[in-house]
């Protein structure tokens, strides 16, 4: 077998080791979310059994913090999310900041004046890497384009 070949074969057992158990839904937007709820957008997640995902401030720089990004409606103004209390998971010697389980995205409202009991447009991504108690997959996005009926 010439160079090519061995690389070619290795580069692909390779590929295929790594993107073996890469798949899965780690992470699920709540089927009744969003809410409002005393002027701030509520955002439900359920993160899969056995797995958690990194906190929004790891301590550790080498790991990837869960981000929320957002577009909203001109007449609706948020000001930055609000992410709950992470958990400290004991991982060998290591003491990690994770979420598992439910986690509530809170978003403070602000109404333009011109805002008239509309249709809001909500578009957001959720960055996040999921783990299980082996091992850290590749980082993912949730994508979400979401119509809401808001009042004052």
């Amino acid at each position: 077998m010439n160079y090519f070949q061995s690389f070619s074969t290795l580069w692909f057992m390779l590929w295929m080791t790594v993107s073996y158990g890469q798949g899965g839904d780690f992470l699920t937007l709540d089927s009744d979310s969003p809410q409002l709820i005393d002027q701030e957008i509520h955002l439900l997640f359920h993160i899969k059994p056995g797995y958690h995902i990194q906190s929004n401030q790891p301590e550790d720089d080498l790991l990837i913090p869960t981000e929320l990004l957002l577009e909203i409606s001109p007449t609706v103004k948020v000001e930055e999310a609000i992410f709950p209390e992470s958990s400290l998971l004991q991982l060998g010697d290591s003491k990690l900041e994770v979420f598992d389980g439910l986690l509530l995205i809170r978003i403070p409202v602000i109404w333009e004046p011109e805002f008239n009991n509309e249709k809001v447009e909500l578009s957001f991504i959720l960055l996040y890497q999921p783990c299980d108690d082996r091992k850290c997959y590749f980082p993912r996005k949730l994508e979400e384009l979401l119509f809401l009926s808001f009042s004052k």
